[in-house]
């Protein structure tokens, strides 16, 4: 059961605060249809974002994180895949506080909800004239030996890597639950040849 429109901006704030730890963030729109936060690059109203989290009332809550890579002359560095990985570990853990819990009034006799998950990452990395370019390196140790194609072109699907095994899932479950689809299906799209193995080979780099 969705909030009364008087609690939405102060929880999403809550929950905000958990993404976004230090970093200095604004609210930059509160109203019926969504809450929207952002840190951005200076304090100014509509400059560009580095991370943005939306709110709704249905209980979606919408991140986009934007990662810590350059993209420069022709070039950009490897893929923070591990960067991703902390990003998804640190939602996961916002899914059984009970500031998410707080989004929503409780009905009674709930049991712990149920989270459907949706983790894309953008195919390529675009520099400040717009130019854009593939991901050709990761920053996970050992991946310059995960075989794949010669045709280096990563895609994401609309919903997100693995959606269909992420629906549901409940917040007791481990975050390698979450990350192991995602991780075999973004190793799949991007031309890699054993998508299992570089996925296994990845979560023990991380942790």
């Amino acid at each position: 059961m969705p909030l009364r429109i008087t609690d939405r901006a102060s929880r999403a704030d809550a929950v905000a605060a958990l993404i976004f730890g230090d970093a200095r963030r604004h609210v930059d729109y509160a109203g019926n249809e969504l809450v929207r936060i952002e840190v951005r690059e200076n304090a100014m109203p509509g400059e560009r974002f580095l991370h943005q989290l939306e709110v709704h009332p249905t209980g979606l809550l919408d991140l986009q994180w934007g990662l810590n890579c350059v993209a420069a002359e022709g070039r950009n560095d490897a893929l923070p895949l591990r960067e991703v990985l902390e990003v998804v570990h640190q939602v996961h853990d916002l899914s059984r506080a009970d500031a998410f819990r707080a989004l929503h009034q409780p009905r009674r006799c709930e049991s712990r909800r149920r989270v459907d998950w949706r983790v894309g990452i953008s195919p390529r990395a675009v520099d400040a004239l717009g130019m854009s370019y593939n991901w050709e390196q990761l920053d996970v140790p050992g991946s310059e030996t995960f075989s794949r194609a010669e045709r280096i072109y990563s895609d994401c699907p609309q919903d997100g890597y693995a959606a269909d095994r992420l629906m549901g899932l409940k917040s007791s479950q481990p975050v390698e639950d979450v990350l192991r689809p995602f991780l075999e299906e973004f190793f799949a799209y991007s031309g890699f040849l054993n998508a299992g193995e570089c996925t296994e080979a990845t979560l023990s780099a991380a942790w």
